[in-house]
């Protein structure tokens, strides 16, 4: 079965284990015309279709130092389809640690959880740690312990 891992925008097409890497481009045309172009290059996006939602793995690593921006980035994925609701299907990773003494954390907390609901515990995680290495090597981890699932659901015959 070929699924994909969604990586803060860049679509990886997982298939017999190994990556390819594409980045969507959206041309924007600037000219006296372009209002309309920039309004549907920028505008809410087009929610993917349910074949690509079935197979989709949502993967980020996230600041908590700005809650509105975190706000703009779920809601911006959830529209697309990402299931923050299903434990297993997303995984955010937020830098640093939440403070719950912190109010600005405390909002951060509450929109991941409005996001994820019951799967809060499953798909969130902390790290006190930012670098472009751990990411790759969470990431792995969350492709690695998908690729179990996906294989015993082949095997059952539901892949």
């Amino acid at each position: 079965m070929r699924r994909l891992l969604l990586l803060c925008g860049a679509c990886v097409a997982v298939e017999n284990r190994t990556a390819r890497f594409e980045v969507p481009k959206v041309a924007v045309d600037f000219g006296a015309e372009g209002n309309a172009t920039v309004r549907a290059a920028c505008g809410p996006p087009a929610r993917l279709g349910p074949d690509l939602v079935a197979r989709l793995y949502f993967y980020a690593m996230v600041t908590a130092d700005d809650p509105d921006l975190l706000a703009h980035f779920l809601a911006f994925y959830a529209d697309l389809g990402v299931a923050f609701a299903a434990a297993g299907r997303a995984r955010v990773v937020v830098h640093p640690p939440l403070n719950a003494s912190r109010a600005s954390d405390r909002r951060v907390r509450r929109l991941l959880a409005d996001r994820c609901g019951a799967a809060y515990d499953a798909n969130v995680r902390a790290s006190p740690a930012w670098s472009s290495d751990l990411k790759r090597d969470l990431a792995n981890e969350l492709d690695k312990n998908n690729d179990s699932k996906i294989d015993s659901s082949e095997a059952a015959g539901q892949g």
